[in-house]
């Protein structure tokens, strides 16, 4: 059937290029499963959404991170699908749009820490060593600062660097603040990427 007989015909999906019968809203059940997730569905006659228009779609600007509101890795990452093969990291994706292929060797570091941050400002190439180094405060670190760990046996903060898999010391603190500091000035000194 010609796409000018298709139009005319009620009984068929809406969208162009396809043959199938509708069930609702003048969609085929597989545009309707689709319309009801949320996606935004292009009528007959208009062009595919280029996966750049999908991927912006997806991210909220109101910030200074551009959040990625849609599917994520069990690692808290973005999840973008450019074609209907393998996903690639929401983040990777961005830099790319922007800078062009990540140069071999290198991972995509966030300036901002924030894993859902899509925005191409926060984002830069480095080595795996230098990313290794921008990793954010672990979760269970009662002081909220890297490398700085309650030491029980002293009743005071410990400060603690690792660099090339040998654990630098930073001195024992009574002030938090104090130990903070001395932590990124200990970074400062190891690293090439600290991020602070």
């Amino acid at each position: 059937m010609a796409d000018t007989d298709r139009t005319d015909d009620p009984r068929l999906c809406k969208f162009d290029s396809c043959d199938r019968r509708l069930i609702a809203l003048g969609y085929c059940t597989a545009h309707y499963g689709q319309f009801r997730k949320g996606a935004r569905l292009r009528p007959v006659g208009e062009p595919e959404f280029t996966a750049e228009e999908r991927f912006w779609a997806k991210v909220d600007r109101s910030g200074d991170c551009w959040v990625w509101t849609a599917a994520q890795y069990r690692n808290g990452y973005g999840m973008f699908g450019v074609t209907h093969k393998r996903p690639t990291r929401a983040h990777k994706y961005s830099y790319e749009l922007v800078n062009g292929p990540v140069p071999d060797g290198l991972h995509i570091d966030h300036k901002c820490r924030n894993r859902l941050c899509v925005n191409p400002d926060h984002l830069h190439a480095v080595t795996p060593k230098q990313n290794r180094e921008n990793l954010t405060v672990d979760p269970r670190s009662r002081s909220g600062h890297r490398g700085v760990n309650w030491y029980a046996p002293k009743s005071c903060w410990r400060v603690r660097v690792m660099h090339y898999k040998k654990e630098h010391h930073g001195g024992y603190f009574t002030d938090l603040e104090e130990a903070a500091a001395a932590a990124r000035a200990l970074r400062a000194r190891l690293f090439t990427n600290s991020g602070d």
